[in-house]
């Protein structure tokens, strides 16, 4: 079985603009294949599968695949690169999501030298002009090794910028129960989108081997939702089990 690393651009079209979402699974298994763009057949794992046949009937969606992730870092960042600079151009800011899990490590791969500086793409990034949020964060503190934030500061955010301006557009959450902890971010995302014309310019989302992606898990009763936001769950499959997660809708930019 061949292992194939890959990342997934979305193109999701509103009126007067368009919003990218970008997916970057875990290593999925093939039998068989090279995808090149969306017109590619591809044997992978039920879940994958299922996740790519989706896209494969959106003509606006494009699967890139590499022999692994040090190839994904540079090209994920120069997609990026080009995203914020559209954004900019059209509306002087962006507004991006972002979850943990192995996404920041494979972003950073093209954003951070191994020196620890930024790299010419990121360089190029107005990071003063993104107001980001958390795809999905874990209900624990900030320094804890379970931490969304932790994780993308750690090798990221901290390494392309030390702004200010840019660090206190990081949206981090406010310890509380769950359901506490979402409302409050979910009034800090309401207010962000009315700025951005009530949609992300940028999605960036890992992929688990079991299909999940932000914290939404394959058969939990959160898929349902309809009208949150952000919804709060407390018996997440994977640990921790508390954690707060942008919803379906959002995602989908509806």
């Amino acid at each position: 079985m061949k292992s194939f690393d890959f990342f997934s651009v979305v193109s999701v079209y509103l009126p007067g603009r368009r919003v990218t979402k970008i997916v970057s699974p875990s290593p999925c298994y093939s039998a068989v294949g090279i995808i090149v763009s969306i017109l590619a057949v591809v044997y992978l794992h039920s879940h994958t599968q299922s996740y790519l046949h989706s896209h494969f009937t959106n003509s606006m969606s494009k699967v890139h695949v590499f022999p692994g992730k040090s190839q994904i870092g540079a090209s994920l960042a120069e997609h990026v690169a080009k995203i914020s600079e559209q954004a900019i151009k059209e509306r002087g800011r962006v507004l991006v999501a972002i979850s943990g899990g192995s996404l920041p490590k494979i972003l950073a791969s093209g954003l951070v030298q191994d020196d620890g500086s930024p790299t010419s793409i990121a360089q190029r990034i107005e990071w003063d002009k993104w107001h980001i949020f958390f795809a999905d964060e874990r209900v624990v503190p900030l320094d804890d090794k379970d931490s969304n934030f932790k994780a993308c500061n750690e090798v990221m955010f901290s390494k392309v910028s030390s702004s200010e301006t840019f660090l206190s557009q990081i949206h981090t959450i406010e310890m509380g129960t769950p359901t506490k902890v979402a409302a409050a971010y979910q009034i800090e995302l309401q207010e962000a989108l009315k700025s951005s014309e009530n949609a992300f310019d940028l999605i960036l989302l890992g992929m688990g081997p079991d299909g999940h992606t932000a914290s939404l898990f394959p058969g939990h009763e959160l898929l349902k939702e309809s009208t949150l936001l952000v919804a709060s769950i407390d018996n997440s499959p994977k640990l921790p089990p508390k954690r707060i997660t942008l919803t379906y809708p959002v995602i989908n930019g509806k």
